[in-house]
């Protein structure tokens, strides 16, 4: 039996909701809480860049609050967990 890591999750949670690589390291900055300078700052993008990937994501993830990001997260581990046990 293989146990999943968090980047493995993350790989399938971007598989399951149709991420890009730079979505999905919006997301994980997203899930820790930074607010929107900080995202610009740490992916090296404009305002402008990070309020679009921002409403993809949440378009894509069905999410109204960047607040929900984590807790999407965990419930896609939980049920994946589940259905495919370690």
């Amino acid at each position: 039996m293989s146990v999943l890591s968090e980047a493995d999750l993350e790989a399938l949670f971007a598989k399951q909701y149709k991420l890009t690589p730079r979505e999905m390291e919006i997301f994980r900055y997203l899930m820790e809480g930074a607010d929107n300078a900080e995202i610009c700052e740490k992916a090296v993008i404009s305002q402008s860049t990070t309020k679009t990937h921002i409403y993809n994501i949440f378009r894509k993830v069905d999410i109204k609050r960047r607040s929900q990001a984590a807790g999407k997260f965990l419930e896609f581990c939980r049920e994946y967990t589940q259905g495919h046990p370690l």
